[in-house]
């Protein structure tokens, strides 16, 4: 589509109104009956150079009131017949309607209306024409610029008042300038500079600002009274300077974008709020973000990242009020997040490394709550991480807890997911060192088969899949030290084929299908081991050597068939009984 510039002048003629012309004609004959066209009136008949070189025809300018074409145009005597013409052509104005683009081709359109302070003000744009220069700062282009600086515009004695519609920029230049508070304009973007120390000490206030932008560089910028108030569009917030941000609350507010870095020593450690929509935290500087961290209200998106040595030592916490869609949680640098992470968004991804999430006595995660509303869990543990109390709680969707590194997960898990599996892998040696516990509506997997792992009680229960708790094979040493429970509705399957592995005793119940109990390692199963209400087949191998060979009962209860193999173990041969339709084995007859 061809568009007009409507500040061109190189705008086209248009004709005027059959109405107008006849209008004007009239006026003309009427001021010509009067004696005022032909000059013979009293006054000055000489005309100026300035006046000779105005138009010889009247002319309408363009959204003009017609009726100002009574002001004299043409040439002539003083209240001659020009003025009479001109008047009569500005009344044919009027009622042609003055404010159509019937003017000279060759005339400029007037220049656009200075706008002041701006605000709701619609015609401001350009900065010229706002009060920038009034207020104490210079147009750079089409942003307002104001360079704080000692004996020059200091900011240590007046505020800073950028204009509203029009982009603004602060520079504060010298030490500890900026004391003063900085109102960020309506309607339009702020970018405060915070480049020396000590500065921006005041309240920053972004109320009406599409985009706060405050970069904190200077070490101890950013302290004092700073606050950043009535943030309610995009937030941007570079705490690079040491011991920059150090006070108050930086709250993001409700905005599509709330992005916080906190690069400097010791940073951030104000209490930090991430609303939004999307909001992202990144915390590597050394012992950064001291404060209390939470992640609240309908957001998209939260993410928040602790990389830095001893960084977030209050924990993370999203989704307390409110109930964000996602929350990323990673505490990665060496001893962060001491007291653990809490997370009920619709899905949680959390992960602790580098010993993390370890505090004494704290680590604890917290993954979904009981009769909340989360769906997907995901839970990660580092080296030496997560040393408090995992759990998991979902609603339609899975738990996945991951112990990835040696040491990892040193307190209970518990994995809870209605109408979805659980999933728990103790993935290196020494990990899980407490108890182990699935509870869920599907499937649910417990895997201890490294050296070490799941010293405490294991239990995987199922209310409609399937359990499967593997303890090891082999040379793998030391798993699932003590009782083990398995009771699905669905297969059950128990493997102790490590070495000295399920020393206590083992139960599994199965209540439409079959129950599988392995004990091939060495001096395996050495408890009582019993299957319990089964209602298919219970088969229980004792091959390894020594295996269930401590005196204790085995004992099968299945509805269909009974399946014992107690190898050599003579203690095993002596305390097997089983009840079933069919029995095979070493099941008594």
């Amino acid at each position: 589509m061809k568009t007009t510039d409507p500040c061109s002048t190189q705008r086209r003629r248009r004709r005027l109104p059959f109405r107008a012309v006849l209008f004007a004609l009239t006026a003309a004959y009427a001021a010509a009956s009067c004696g005022l066209v032909n000059g013979d009136d009293d006054g000055d008949g000489d005309v100026g150079e300035d006046q000779a070189q105005l138009p010889s025809r009247p002319v309408a300018i363009g959204d003009r009131d017609g009726s100002g074409g009574s002001a004299m145009v043409g040439s002539g005597g003083a209240g001659g017949g020009g003025a009479g013409a001109a008047g009569a052509a500005g009344a044919a104005g009027a009622a042609g309607g003055g404010n159509e683009d019937i003017g000279n081709p060759d005339l400029d359109d007037p220049p656009p209306r200075p706008g002041g302070g701006g605000g709701n003000n619609n015609n401001v744009v350009r900065c010229d024409d706002s009060d920038c220069e009034q207020n104490g700062g210079t147009c750079e282009g089409q942003t307002c610029v104001f360079e704080c600086e000692d004996d020059e515009f200091d900011c240590t004695e007046q505020d800073v008042e950028c204009p509203d519609d029009i982009n603004c920029r602060v520079e504060c230049l010298d030490d500890n300038q900026c004391s003063q508070e900085i109102t960020c304009p309506a309607n339009a973007t702020c970018t405060v500079e915070c480049d020396e120390d000590g500065t921006c000490s005041a309240v920053i206030n972004c109320a009406g600002t599409e985009s706060c932008n405050v970069n904190c560089d200077g070490d101890d910028s950013c302290g004092g009274n700073f606050l950043l108030d009535n943030v309610n569009d995009d937030l941007r917030l570079t705490c690079e300077g040491d011991r920059s941000c150090g006070v108050g609350v930086i709250d993001c507010g409700n905005g599509a974008v709330c992005n916080i870095q906190c690069g400097g020593e010791q940073s951030c450690a104000a209490a930090i709020d991430l609303g939004g929509e999307n909001a992202d935290l990144t915390c590597d500087g050394l012992n950064s973000c001291a404060g209390t961290i939470v992640c609240d209200g309908n957001q998209d998106n939260c993410q928040a990242t602790c990389s830095g040595d001893g960084s977030c030592v209050q924990g993370v916490a999203c989704g307390n009020v409110g109930l964000p869609d996602v929350c990323d949680v990673d505490c990665n640098g060496e001893g962060s997040c001491p007291t653990g992470i809490t997370c009920d968004a619709v899905t949680c991804n959390l992960l602790c490394d580098n010993n993390s999430c370890a505090g004494v006595g704290a680590g604890n995660i917290v993954c979904g709550l009981a009769g909340g509303d989360t769906t997907s869990c995901q839970v990660d543990c580092g080296l030496g991480s997560c040393t408090g109390a995992v759990t998991c709680d979902t609603v339609d969707g899975d738990c996945d807890i991951d112990c990835l590194e040696a040491g990892a997960c040193a307190g209970a898990i518990t994995c809870t997911a209605d109408e979805g599996a659980c999933n728990v892998d103790c993935g290196a040696d020494n990990t899980c060192a407490n108890a182990v516990t699935c509870n869920s509506t599907e499937n649910c997997v417990l895997t201890c088969d490294n050296d070490n792992t799941c010293l405490g009680a294991v239990s995987c229960v199922s209310e409609e899949g399937t359990c499967n708790i593997n303890c090891g094979a082999g040379a793998v040493a030391g798993t699932c030290q003590q009782a083990v429970n398995c009771d699905a509705d669905q297969d059950c399957t128990v493997t102790c084929d490590a070495d000295n592995s399920c020393p206590q005793g083992i139960t599994c119940t199965s209540a439409d299908q079959d129950c599988l109990i392995g004990c091939s390692g060495d001096a395996a199963c050495l408890g009582n081991v019993t299957c319990v209400d089964v209602g298919a087949t219970c088969d229980i191998d004792c091959n390894g050597v020594g295996a269930c060979n401590a005196g204790n009962a085995v004992s099968c209860d299945a509805d269909d068939r009974c399946d014992v193999d107690c190898g050599a173990n003579d203690q095993c041969l002596a305390q097997v009984a089983c009840v079933a339709t069919v029995i095979a084995n070493d099941c008594p007859i």
